[in-house]
């Protein structure tokens, strides 16, 4: 017995962006374009992260506890994947730097 495709993987991706954009406006009652959306996803992004560090959650405990370091994640072809807590911090810093935030990230609240 074959499985039907979900919406998701009928579509390709630029329809199902369009969808999303739509379904977007259609809840928030306004036409957004592409970038204006993006740029409000971009805000509430930041804006948690802020949010976050002001109740002390920030850089310093951010990582992945021994269960995802210390433990290999096995792929389909059996190969053990690891992140360590090296890879982890240089992420996070590329992270940061690709989001424009600072340590700490600046919001305006």
């Amino acid at each position: 017995m074959t499985r039907e495709p979900s919406i998701a993987e009928s579509e390709s991706p630029a329809a199902s962006h369009r969808q999303q954009i739509r379904i977007a406006s259609a809840a928030l009652g306004h036409d957004y374009t592409t970038d204006q959306l993006r740029t409000i996803a971009n805000r509430i992004v930041t804006c948690t992260h802020e949010i976050n560090r002001r109740r002390g959650f920030g850089p310093e405990k951010e990582s992945f506890g021994p269960w995802i370091t210390e433990r290999p994640i096995v792929a389909a072809d059996g190969e053990e994947l690891r992140t360590t807590a090296e890879e982890f911090e240089t992420t996070r810093r590329e992270y940061y730097e690709a989001r424009g935030w600072k340590e700490p990230p600046a919001c305006e609240m």
